[in-house]
């Protein structure tokens, strides 16, 4: 008998040993790497879950900012952050707040667009996110002419009259004949000189254009098409603030006590659209007799350079100022106009049919700030192409 032969029972139990050491270790490899991937998967949604967070802040942002804009309008904002960068955030101690944590939005002026940048957090501000994109602005409407006094018919200066542009050598431009009983006289820029003598009495500078036959051949739409981009009269009733019409009576509006005329607020235009009932007047020229006309003050509507007033009028009106101590600043849209009293205006006046000047002392002049506040505000367009997330 061999004494050194290993027992059978011993062998079974090494491999046994083995066998279970075997699947313990890969039991352990398949845990480590079964709790890597768990690990490593909450790790990727967490992530994902902070990214989406940091995104729709930086959305949230965006979309904020763009209201923001259009409530305070365009020009207000361009004002505001043109010396600097324009920042909004949650710090109360800011120029400007916004209503939510964790997102910080810049506005750059570009001159001729915003660039909008918002930068959105995750809540543990571990992540962040960068969203940017343009916002430029087209013109609601057109400037109205630069011409203080425009009749698409004919034109009668039967008062005193002192017409002012500085700003381009046109004062009056009709489509028909301009027939003068008074002292009109006209003043423009020359050489560099503003408010010099163009036409008196004895001379006509080049700065009065009638007889116009483009002028005088386009239709009242076209005209107002043209001008103001409006269909027709009736098209600027909707767009305004304060609408008068069929029997009202707008003789005195103080009586009425609309506050909305009675008081100024900067960068503020009013807009005010008058509707008198029909008549049968068309053929009648506005220094005949027979005219029907509806009286119409203009120191009932208080304005400044600031707060002017755009006034449209669908039918013939006769127009009172309050003597030369009132100034009405803005622009005046109506088929027939007879200015009847003395006053300062500031702004222009479109007759589509014919204008008279009255028997009053007017003194008109071009102001270019009131012309470019009374048409509408400038609307907020994106710029094609321009929004990207990095």
């Amino acid at each position: 008998m061999n004494s050194f032969a290993t027992p059978r029972k011993s062998q079974k139990g090494v491999v046994v040993l083995a066998t279970a050491l075997i699947l313990m270790l890969a039991v352990f490899g398949i845990s480590y790497f079964m709790s890597e991937t768990v690990i490593k998967d909450k790790q990727l949604v967490s992530n994902a879950i902070r990214a989406n967070e940091a995104f729709q802040n930086a959305h949230n942002g965006l979309d904020y900012t763009i209201a923001y804009i259009e409530d305070r309008t365009l020009d207000v904002v361009f004002d505001s952050s043109s010396a600097a960068d324009l920042i909004l955030n949650d710090d109360p101690d800011g120029v400007d707040e916004l209503p939510f944590a964790n997102v910080e939005v810049t506005i750059s002026n570009k001159t001729d667009y915003f660039e909008i940048t918002s930068v959105g957090y995750s809540a543990d501000l571990q992540v962040q996110r960068r969203v940017r994109t343009w916002i430029s602005a087209v013109p609601a409407d057109p400037e109205p002419p630069n011409v203080p006094v425009v009749a698409k018919g004919s034109a009668y200066l039967s008062g005193d009259l002192d017409v002012y542009n500085n700003e381009e050598p046109l004062t009056i431009w009709t489509g028909e004949t301009l027939g003068s009983s008074g002292n009109a006289q006209t003043f423009i820029n020359i050489d560099g000189k503003d408010n010099q003598l163009s036409s008196s009495k004895t001379t006509r500078g080049p700065d009065i254009v009638d007889s116009d036959r483009n002028l005088a051949d386009a239709t009242e739409d076209e005209l107002l098409q043209s001008f103001f981009n409006r269909a027709n009269m009736e098209a600027f009733e909707a767009e305004s603030d304060v609408v008068l019409k069929d029997g009202n009576d707008w003789s005195d509006l103080t009586v009425d006590d609309v506050a909305y005329l009675s008081t100024v607020k900067d960068d503020f235009t009013k807009r005010v659209y008058f509707d008198p009932p029909a008549t049968a007047d068309d053929s009648l020229s506005c220094d005949q007799n027979g005219l029907t006309w509806y009286q119409l003050d203009l120191t009932d509507i208080d304005t400044s350079p600031e707060s002017p007033a755009r006034v449209v009028v669908n039918g013939n009106v006769r127009i009172l100022g309050g003597g030369n101590a009132n100034t009405f600043y803005g622009v005046v849209i109506a088929k027939k106009i007879r200015i009847q009293s003395g006053f300062n205006w500031e702004g222009g006046v479109v007759a589509t049919d014919c204008i008279d000047t009255g028997n009053g002392g007017v003194r008109f002049e071009l102001n270019k700030t009131v012309m470019e506040k009374t048409p509408l505000e400038p609307k907020q367009v994106y710029v094609r192409g321009s929004w990207r997330d990095w």
